[in-house]
C-alpha cells in the first residue's frame, strides 16, 4: 500500500483558522493599511509633480564637401562619428545656453500655495523690469503682496537684513542691489488675490542664465533613437510642463540652426577652395603658354599652320613664274 507523503504545510485551506488568525491580528492589519494610505497621501500631497517632455530630431548625414571634392572615405564610419559628435553637441552647455536665450527664463514668477509653490511660466499676472547692480541677488526670492489703491508690498532679504516696504505699481524703485518696476498684466487675477480672505503672496526669482544652462545641460537625456534613420530623442524633466516642452523644442531648433550655419560654412569653404584652385590652374595655364611660346621662338620652331600657308604661297609664286617663262618661250 502506497504511503502518502506528509508535508510540513497543510495542503487544504482552513477558513476558520484564517479567520482566527486575522481576528487576533486585526489591529495590526488595520494599522498597516492605514499607515500605507497615510504615506501615499502625504507623498502625493507634499511632493511636487514632475513632468517629462521629449522630442525627436533627425540628423543630416550628407557630406556634400566630400561628394563635391570626390574624397573617398568610409561613409559608414564617418556618419557614426558625426552622429556621436552631434549628440555631444546637443548635450553641451554652449548649445543649451544659445537655446535658453530664446526663452523668457531670466526671471521666474511664483505663487505661494497652501502646501506647494507653483511657477507661473508664461502665465504671470504681473511683469518685472529690472536693472541689476549686484549679481549676488541671483536665485533669491523677492516677495510681492498686491494691495488696494494701486499699491504693493515688497519684501526681501539682503545681506542678512529683512526689509518690507510699500511702493506704487508702475514706478521704478531704486534699491542698493537693483532697480525694479512692477506692472500688472492681468488685473482680474490680481484683484481676486487681493480680495481673498487668506491672501497668498507672489514672489519672483532672478535667474543666472549661465547657471541655468549648466543645470539644464546636465539634466538633458539625449540618446540615439534609430541609428539607421539618424534619429535622436531629446528628453527633459521639470516641475513645469510648459517650460520643459519649450526648452526641449528650443534645443532642437537651435541645433537645426547651428547645423545650417555649419553646413553653410562648409559650403563657403568648398567654394573658396574651388575658386582658389581655378585661379591656380588659370595661372599655371598662362605660364605654360608663355613658356611654350618662348621655347618656340628661341628654337625657331615654325607654326605648322603658318608653314603650310607659306609653302602654298611659294608654290603659287613658282607656278606663276613657270607660266610666265612658258609664255615668253612661246612668243
Amino acid at each position: 500500500m502506497a504511503k502518502k507523503k506528509i508535508t510540513a504545510l497543510n495542503e487544504d485551506f482552513d477558513l476558520s483558522l484564517f479567520m482566527l488568525i486575522a481576528k487576533r491580528n486585526f489591529i495590526w492589519v488595520v494599522v498597516f493599511i492605514s499607515l500605507s494610505f497615510l504615506i501615499s497621501f502625504l507623498y502625493l500631497r507634499y511632493t511636487q509633480p514632475t513632468y517629462e517632455s521629449g522630442t525627436v530630431i533627425k540628423l543630416s548625414n550628407e557630406n556634400k564637401a566630400n561628394s563635391i571634392l570626390d574624397i573617398n572615405k568610409n561613409y559608414l564610419v564617418e556618419n557614426e562619428n558625426k552622429m556621436a559628435g552631434d549628440i555631444e553637441l546637443m548635450r553641451s552647455k554652449i548649445l543649451t545656453q544659445r537655446a535658453l536665450e530664446k526663452l523668457p527664463i531670466d526671471i521666474s514668477y511664483y505663487t505661494r500655495g497652501t502646501v506647494l509653490d507653483y511657477e507661473m511660466y508664461r502665465s504671470s499676472p504681473f511683469n518685472v523690469d529690472y536693472i541689476i547692480k549686484d549679481s549676488t541677488i541671483f536665485g533669491k526670492p523677492f516677495n510681492l503682496q498686491f494691495l488696494q489703491n494701486n499699491k504693493y508690498e515688497f519684501s526681501y532679504e539682503f545681506m542678512g537684513k529683512k526689509t518690507k516696504q510699500e511702493y506704487t505699481i508702475g514706478e521704478w524703485i531704486d534699491l542698493p542691489f537693483a532697480r525694479f518696476k512692477i506692472t500688472i498684466l492681468d488685473y482680474i487675477v490680481v484683484s481676486e488675490r487681493i480680495n481673498e480672505i487668506k491672501k497668498g503672496a507672489f514672489y519672483f526669482v532672478l535667474n543666472n542664465r549661465n547657471r541655468l544652462a549648466s543645470d539644464y545641460a546636465s539634466s538633458l537625456v539625449i540618446a540615439p533613437l534609430n541609428s539607421s534613420a539618424k534619429t535622436v530623442s531629446i528628453k527633459l524633466r521639470d516641475y513645469n510642463s510648459d517650460k520643459a516642452a519649450d526648452i526641449v523644442n528650443a534645443i532642437a531648433n537651435e541645433f537645426i540652426t547651428f547645423d545650417v550655419e555649419r553646413n553653410s560654412a562648409v559650403a563657403e569653404k568648398v567654394l573658396d577652395f574651388i575658386n582658389h584652385t581655378l585661379l591656380n590652374v588659370e595661372s599655371l595655364l598662362s605660364n605654360s603658354e608663355d613658356s611654350l611660346e618662348y621655347f618656340k621662338r628661341h628654337s625657331k620652331i615654325m607654326d605648322p599652320n603658318l608653314s603650310i600657308n607659306q609653302v602654298y604661297v611659294r608654290m603659287m609664286a613658282l607656278q606663276q613664274q613657270l607660266y610666265d617663262l612658258d609664255l615668253q618661250i612661246s612668243t
